[in-house]
């Protein structure tokens, strides 16, 4: 790798294989062999503290070798300055991300006194406050409910509805001035034994009018995951029931919403009703938005966008054209309108302090570069974990290769460790280097000093099942005879439950160790996943023969430790994979992801996993484990699931699956009448289970029964063949009897 020196050379190096040390052999060769002297030689790192290390590295390995790593933004800075004969000023705005944000935030106040963008604004919010999410584009209800659950689908008034069309008619009652209450109950007794009081979508008080919004097409067919039968009599028993009761029921349909007609429909039913509308203003809509926190959520939104706005070198002409590639372009188009004037102001800001940016510092170097208005002299230009790079440096690196002439381009870099698309990292640029950069010689670095072969082995299988990632086969010096990733199932619902989790690894660790001070490194997917000050500090006094340390696992990146435990394997939108979603205008701004699911959350994992030299472990609560959990354990990994005795109702993940909406994990849960393991889909799924009588520990439900999940315990019961609920033994005249747990002496029963 540290000869090769074709025109464009890309080294492809796995976790711990020496990819610094193959920068620094390069440099040393090239000065050493006469073939470059240190100034014909541009070396590049990311970060400034990576930059300083290698700089450092070389001094000291490499006597003679002055050759000093750069970071994009200070070689682009000192591209300006040469043509612009003065070092341009650093806008305080880019080193301050609060005075940023603070900064979009006044900008837009200031814009809101406009009446013509105010009115933009309040659209947007009305119309497209939420993410399209359309029940029939899922096969699952699980899945269609943590769509809900993730773009976090409201109402103006910050009510969490059951769809986003209800949403939009939420909005519009809103808007219109009509008085409306959300799923009130129906105004006569209507429960059984099966069914809870009915609950109308909507009901307009002052008229006394019920609304209710079918999910149907045209031919009466429902999404994918819904029983189209009963849900057609479903329909059907409501309408008989208004008609019985002589009330009014209001209908609308999906259909209608699909299009395009929702609103002038309902408009119509309305009127025809005797509903009034009197459509309240601007301001007071503003108010209410205000009130819930949405528009400050929105200046966040409109403060990330132009973050990316600027990263991504945009133009408003390039922006329009994104548009027709998003999922909602009449969205996309109507938060691009608001944000163009914040664009305007920024810049004009800039210019009149005679300041930039640091994505000016990459994007007006490229320009001088493009324009000839500087010409490079380095001969051979080398780029650091090139799996990180963006867009705009990628054609900075570009532009430099072509304009320098006889040059060679030196890549080195993991693309099973690309881990920064949120900062715009495009790994196409790696996965595609010969299609961007021309004929490439590849050399690939297969050899890991740092890890074992048992992590070696169960890292590589877990971030190949992605086959878009490039193929490698690592090699290790060190050979371990049994597994080396041990998981940890505990519970981990209560804030103690973490310490108490960490101590049992940690006590593991000290029993391991032999000589010396072992580190440990804690990775957690969120810093606040992570133990606190406090807490580390009671960790590091209870095992002082540990090193002890805490990161994010993106921060880590770079660093090693004999053993690493990684926290939170839990699924959820703060667990690991995170299934946070990306908010979709933000999404459009983003280099394209791969398809595979939870690709760049599966590279994170592979980083995790790989920080240790000796041994990594994973704490996860199994009622609610991370879908890498589940594919570890199901896809038989070979890691050590035996070195920690498993609580009850820890063995299997699959046995907590919610068998309403199949996606979501019962969990512990309390109520006003005991514990019970509910969904974590509520309130939209709002399937629960009661645990067992004797231990309190998960009940595995088959046709007939229920029985513990814990081993060590004997609970079972009979499962009520009308209603499907515990069967509870009972006594009587007779004698001792199994009777149903939903018999009431008086309302609704199950006398089973």
């Amino acid at each position: 790798a540290c000869i090769s020196d074709e025109e464009n050379n890309l080294v492809i190096a796995g976790a711990g294989s020496g990819k610094t040390s193959v920068m620094m052999g390069r440099a040393g060769f090239l000065v050493q062999s006469g073939q470059a002297k240190p100034k014909d030689i541009l070396m590049l790192a990311f970060g400034r503290k990576a930059a300083i290390e290698m700089s450092e590295r070389i001094a000291e390995k490499l006597p003679g070798v002055d050759v000093r790593a750069s970071t994009f933004h200070s070689l682009g800075q000192s591209i300006i300055a040469e043509v612009e004969n003065g070092k341009p000023s650093l806008s305080p705005l880019a080193e301050d991300e609060f005075a940023f944000r603070r900064f979009v935030d006044d900008c837009f106040q200031e814009l809101m006194n406009d009446p013509a963008y105010r009115e933009i604004a309040v659209n947007y919010f009305v119309e497209y406050l939420n993410e399209e999410v359309d029940p029939f584009d899922y096969k699952v209800e699980g899945d269609y409910l943590q769509a809900l659950i993730d773009n976090d689908i409201r109402t103006l008034k910050g009510e969490q509805v059951k769809s986003h069309q209800e949403s939009v008619i939420a909005n519009f009652f809103l808007r219109q001035g009509i008085d409306y209450i959300y799923e009130h109950k129906y105004e006569h007794d209507t429960r059984t034994i099966d069914y809870r009081q009915y609950k109308p979508d909507f009901y307009l008080p002052e008229k006394g009018i019920y609304i209710e919004h079918y999910g149907i097409d045209e031919n009466n067919n429902t999404a994918p995951y819904v029983d189209k039968d009963k849900y057609l009599e479903g329909m059907e028993w409501k309408r008989q029931l208004h008609e019985e009761y002589g009330t009014i029921c209001l209908e609308t349909f999906h259909y209608e919403y699909k299009r395009g007609e929702l609103l002038s429909n309902l408009r119509e039913k309305l009127l025809a009703a005797g509903v009034e509308m009197h459509p309240i203003d601007d301001d007071a809509v503003l108010d209410i938005i205000q009130e819930q926190m949405q528009l400050t959520e929105f200046t966040d939104l409109l403060t990330n966008m132009l973050g990316l706005y600027k990263l991504a070198a945009m133009t408003p002409e390039r922006i329009a054209e994104k548009a027709d590639g998003t999922a909602n372009p009449g969205r996309f188009r109507a938060a691009v309108s608001l944000l163009l004037p914040i664009v305007d102001i920024y810049q004009r800001h800039l210019d009149e302090m005679e300041d930039i940016d640091f994505n000016d510092m990459i994007n007006r170097a490229t320009e001088y570069l493009r324009d000839g208005k500087f010409r490079p002299a380095w001969k051979h230009i080398m780029v650091d974990e090139f799996q990180d790079i963006s867009g705009p440096r990628a054609e900075l690196i570009g532009l430099l290769h072509e304009k320098c002439k006889n040059s060679s381009l030196f890549c080195v870099g993991d693309d099973w460790q690309a881990i920064y698309r949120f900062a715009g990292s495009d790994l196409s640029y790696m996965t595609g280097f010969e299609e961007k950069f021309g004929i490439t010689r590849v050399t690939k670095l297969d050899m890991t000093f740092r890890f074992n072969d048992s992590i070696s082995n169960v890292a590589t299988q877990f971030i190949t099942r992605n086959p878009d990632q490039i193929r490698k086969d690592i090699k290790t010096i060190s050979t371990v005879k049994m597994p080396a990733i041990s998981l940890l199932r505990a519970q981990n619902s209560k804030e103690e439950d973490q310490i108490s989790n960490l101590s049992g690894v940690l006590a593991a660790i000290d029993r391991r160790k032999q000589d010396g001070k072992p580190t440990v490194l804690i990775l957690g997917r969120y810093r606040f996943t992570l133990p606190d000050k406090n807490s580390l500090q009671q960790l590091r006094k209870r095992f002082p023969d540990l090193q002890i340390n805490t990161s994010t696992v993106h921060a880590a990146k770079g660093n090693e430790a004999d053993y690493v435990i990684v926290v939170n394997m839990e699924s959820g939108k703060h667990g690991f994979p995170s299934e946070k979603i990306t908010h979709p205008l933000l999404e459009a701004l983003l280099p394209q992801k791969q398809s595979y699911a939870f690709a760049e959350e599966r590279r994170l994992f592979y980083v995790a996993i790989t920080r240790a030299r000796e041994r990594a472990y994973l704490l996860c609560d199994m009622a609610r484990p991370s879908s890498f959990i589940v594919e570890l354990l199901n896809e038989q990994y070979a890691i050590e699931k035996s070195e920690f005795i498993v609580p009850p109702g820890q063995l299997l993940c699959e046995l907590v699956h919610c068998i309403q909406c199949e996606t979501g994990s019962l969990v512990p849960r309390k109520g006003p009448y005991g514990n019970f393991y509910g969904c974590t889909h509520f309130p939209r799924c709002k399937h629960a289970e009661n645990g067992c009588d004797c231990c309190g520990a998960f009940m595995k439900r088959d046709d007939r029964d229920k029985s513990c999940t814990d081993p060590d315990c004997t609970g079972w019961a009979p499962v009520c063949p009308l209603c499907q609920a515990e069967m509870v033994v009972r006594k009587g005249r007779y004698g001792d009897f199994w009777g149903c747990k939903n018999y009431r002496k008086t309302g609704p029963s199950c006398d089973h």
